[in-house]
């Protein structure tokens, strides 16, 4: 759901210990099908475990405080998109 730098964000700021004076960025040349197993790559490499949880809990703490104006475009988009969707999914169709 997430732009992969806005997530990686919160993934830096939840393993600043780890990753030190190396954050993660989208040019860090691992190989994985998404970027969960990219990050999950890179903080093997310096010997720790990804837990969602960890950026999650960041990230909803400043959720908290943003409009949707300070959000990425792409996110905004992909999050009407998903509810569009669901809203469709659930709403019993129109008779005519």
């Amino acid at each position: 759901l997430f732009p992969e730098e806005f997530y990686l964000n919160y993934v830096n700021r939840a393993y600043a210990k780890e990753f030190g004076d190396n954050p993660m960025t989208p040019a860090v040349p691992l190989s994985g099908p998404t970027i969960r197993s990219k990050i999950e790559q890179y903080l093997s490499l310096r010997g720790a475990e990804f837990h969602r949880s960890k950026p999650a809990r960041i990230m909803l703490n400043d959720l908290r405080d943003m409009k949707v104006s300070d959000l990425p475009e792409e996110l905004v988009t992909t999050l009407e998109n998903l509810f569009t969707k669901i809203n469709e999914a659930l709403l019993p169709p129109e008779s005519d």
